[in-house]
């Protein structure tokens, strides 16, 4: 468990969000992340099958002020690395 921990710290370190899934779900959870914080991440590491990613959303949500800020940052990245990678590319990357 504590290596979960790592990764999804180093994950939030190096600002790396998920964009892997169908283009609506990942734009979806990205514009909800903004709104209530911690929930697009945890709905996409539920659907991705990634721990890290419903550990990061649950912080989000326990931590209203920094997480909502957190969570707005993390939506917006979302949105774009998304963007970056095309709305046909539905690889996910390793968790």
């Amino acid at each position: 468990m504590l290596t979960c921990f790592t990764r999804a710290w180093n994950r939030v370190k190096g600002l790396k969000v998920p964009t892997g899934g169908p283009a609506g779900l990942v734009y979806t959870c990205g514009v909800l992340n903004m709104i209530i914080f911690g929930s697009g991440l945890i709905i996409l590491g539920i659907t991705n099958n990634c721990l890290e990613d419903v550990l990061i959303g649950v912080a989000q949500l326990l931590l209203p002020i920094v997480g909502w800020l957190w969570s707005l940052v993390w939506g917006v990245l979302i949105i774009i690395g998304k963007y970056r990678k095309g709305p046909g590319d539905l690889t996910n990357e390793p968790c």
